[in-house]
C-alpha cells in the first residue's frame, strides 16, 4: 500500500490532505496549468504501481490519467502544452494533454527506436521541446515533441577520439539556465554539448569530455542557480564544480567543505571545472 501526503509549509506545517493507494506510489512531481485565466499551480502527478499514473491535487481530488499496459519508466510534464508525456520499459513515448475533454485519450503515440537496457532509462528535458533519453548505450537519443522528430548524440571516435567512444552513457543532465546537455559514462567521464543555438540537436557543439576519476556515474542533477553537477556513483555523492578563479593557482589540488565531511578538490589544468570526491554516502 502506497500513501501521499500534501503539507502546506506556512507559519507552520498543515497536512492538507491525504491519497491512499493499493499499490506502491513511484514518481511525484508537481505540474502548473492555467485555465480560462486561472493558475492550478497546487497540481502534482504520481504513478501508482506499474503501470499507472494519477492526477491530484491540495483539495482532496485526485484521478486516473492513464494505464497502460507496459511498465512505466519515465514521467515528464512539459509546461509549454500542459502535457503529460510518458516513456515505457518497450519504448513507447504517449503524451497526453491536461486540457483535452478526455484525459484518458493519449495524443501521440509513438515506438521509439531505442536500445540498450529499457530498466535503466532515463528522460530528461533538455530545452523547451527536447527529451534528452539514455538507455546505457553509446549515445544519446533527442525526441522532439513539437515536431516529432529524433536526433542522436553519439560518443563516437571522430569526435571524442578513444576517450570515451567505447564508453556507456549511464546518466544525463540538462543546465535550463546555461543551455549545456551534460551525461555521465560509466568509465567515469562527463561529456557536455552547448544547446545555446537554435540549431538541430545533432548541430550541438560538444565539448571535451572531463575525467573524473570516478566510476560508473548513475544519475546526474544539474543545480539550476548554481554551476554544479551532483553526480551520483555506487560508493557515494560526488560533485562537479564549475568556477573562475579570481587568482592564479600554483597547486593543482585544493580543499573545500562541501557538505560536514572534508571534501577533495582537484581542479583540471586546461579548463574551468574541478571534481569534488566527498566521502559522505547515501547509501551508508
Amino acid at each position: 500500500m502506497g500513501n501521499i501526503g500534501v503539507w502546506e509549509f506556512g507559519e507552520k506545517i498543515d497536512l492538507l490532505c491525504e491519497y491512499k493507494q493499493k499499490e506502491t506510489i513511484g514518481k511525484v512531481m508537481f505540474c502548473g496549468i492555467s485555465h480560462e485565466n486561472v493558475e492550478w499551480d497546487s497540481l502534482f502527478l504520481f504513478t501508482v504501481g506499474e503501470n499507472s499514473v494519477y492526477l491530484g491535487d491540495d483539495a482532496n481530488s485526485c484521478a486516473k490519467l492513464c494505464s497502460l499496459p507496459d511498465k512505466i519508466q519515465c514521467v515528464l510534464y512539459h509546461e509549454e502544452s500542459y502535457s503529460v508525456v510518458i516513456i515505457t520499459t518497450h519504448t513507447t513515448l504517449l503524451e497526453y494533454k491536461l486540457t483535452d475533454s478526455n484525459k484518458n485519450t493519449s495524443s501521440l503515440k509513438v515506438k521509439l527506436n531505442i536500445s540498450g537496457s529499457p530498466n535503466s532509462l532515463q528522460a530528461i528535458w533538455a530545452g523547451k521541446n527536447a527529451i534528452a533519453i539514455s538507455s546505457n548505450t553509446t549515445s544519446i537519443q533527442i525526441f522532439d515533441i513539437e515536431k516529432h522528430q529524433s536526433f542522436v548524440l553519439v560518443l563516437s571516435k571522430s569526435i571524442f577520439g578513444d576517450i570515451v567512444s567505447a564508453s556507456k552513457v549511464t546518466a544525463v543532465a540538462y543546465n535550463k539556465r546555461k543551455k549545456l546537455l551534460a551525461c555521465g559514462t560509466e568509465s567515469g567521464h562527463v561529456v557536455l554539448w552547448n544547446c545555446r543555438t537554435e540549431a538541430l540537436p545533432e548541430q550541438w557543439k560538444p565539448e571535451k569530455p572531463i575525467k573524473t576519476e570516478l566510476p560508473n556515474i548513475r544519475r546526474m542533477i544539474w543545480e539550476s542557480t548554481r554551476a554544479l553537477i551532483y553526480t551520483v556513483v555506487p560508493d557515494g555523492l560526488n560533485l562537479l564544480i564549475e568556477g573562475r578563479l579570481s587568482k592564479k593557482m600554483n597547486s593543482s589540488l585544493q580543499v573545500i567543505q562541501a557538505t560536514q565531511n572534508l571534501s577533495l578538490i582537484h581542479i583540471c589544468r586546461c579548463r574551468r571545472y574541478a571534481v569534488c570526491r566527498s566521502r559522505w554516502s547515501p547509501y551508508h
